[in-house]
């Protein structure tokens, strides 16, 4: 009876050891989701980085990004923020002269080149992966424009003399393409709401430009994955 009873006491403590490690194993996976999910998060655009922004816009333009370049471990999100004035000067420019309260913007991924200058990624691949590598607001729609070139877009009006700040994220080991350490390029196009450049890229603002489209602005803003 005696072993019978040491043997029984084992047993109870073996099926305690499993049951604790399962749920401790539990209670990490909770955590590390938790954890994922709240890292894809944007925090909110604070008073300091508008005041950068502001003072950026102070110099005429309709679009600025104070920091327009950051370097990050591949598993960290790089966080931008970005700002757009309806200064008359610009928008008024239009047939009517009238001041145009409406924007869109479009956000495209550009290229990605290794720390030796080669090109690191498959365009169609890293246009399609820039879906999940980008962190925006939810008020930006992704559309899969011709030959699946894919872009972030959203419209909005800012009444006249007045700022609107943005931010946004980018996690590029999100992008299923991701290359590995090189510098990652995304563009950013504002125009008025009727056109805008779809996708954003220099040439395609650059047309619009010619045409009389009303673009706005164009930046160019990049990710250095060490």
């Amino acid at each position: 009876m005696h072993n019978a009873r040491g043997v029984s006491i084992a047993i109870e403590q073996v099926v305690i050891v499993i049951i604790s490690i399962v749920i401790l194993s539990l209670g990490v996976s909770l955590a590390f989701k938790i954890y994922s999910t709240s890292e894809r998060q944007l925090a909110p655009v604070t008073g300091q980085l508008e005041q950068e922004i502001e003072r950026a816009l102070s110099s005429g333009s309709v679009v600025e990004m104070p920091v327009a370049t950051k370097k990050i471990s591949a598993k960290d999100m790089a966080e931008f923020g970005f700002g757009i004035k309806n200064d008359p000067a610009v928008t008024g420019a239009a047939p009517s002269n009238q001041p145009n309260n409406d924007f869109t913007v479009t956000i495209s991924y550009g290229s990605a080149l290794s720390p030796a200058g080669v090109d690191i990624c498959q365009i169609q691949q890293c246009i399609s992966g820039m879906k999940n590598a980008m962190v925006l607001p939810p008020e930006f729609i992704w559309t899969e424009g011709n030959n699946n070139v894919g872009y972030y877009s959203y419209s909005f009006s800012i009444p006249e003399n007045k700022i609107k700040a943005f931010g946004l994220g980018i996690l590029p080991k999100n992008n299923p393409s991701y290359g590995g350490r090189g510098q990652y390029y995304y563009n950013l196009c504002v125009c008025n709401s009727q056109n805008c450049a779809k996708p954003c890229t220099a040439e395609k603002f650059a047309e619009d430009a010619n045409t009389g489209n009303n673009p706005y602005g164009f930046v160019t803003f990049s990710v250095i994955v060490g």
